[in-house]
């Protein structure tokens, strides 16, 4: 990250595609299907939501830097406030 005068940069295109890449790697569908086999009816259910949700914010973070564009967040980097 680049510092400037107390401010970081953050590469939000970046950090969406990690969180994507984090949600569909092999090893966690593995573990899921490991889960659900141990997992009541109710709790199946649950999980079954839980993951839809998180399904639905990969799309609108899909779309949202779709719409932005990431040639433009390359020149204009997300600048917010240090938290230190």
């Amino acid at each position: 990250m680049e510092r400037l005068k107390g401010y970081t940069t953050l590469p939000f295109h970046s950090t969406l595609r990690v969180l994507h890449l984090q949600v569909e790697s092999a090893s966690h569908k593995k573990m899921l299907a490991k889960l659900k086999a141990e997992l009541s009816d109710k709790e199946k259910q649950e999980l079954k939501t839980v993951l839809e949700n998180m399904q639905a914010a990969i799309e609108v973070c899909k779309q949202h830097t779709s719409d932005l564009g990431v040639e433009r967040l390359k020149k204009e980097p997300i600048i917010m406030e240090r938290l230190n």
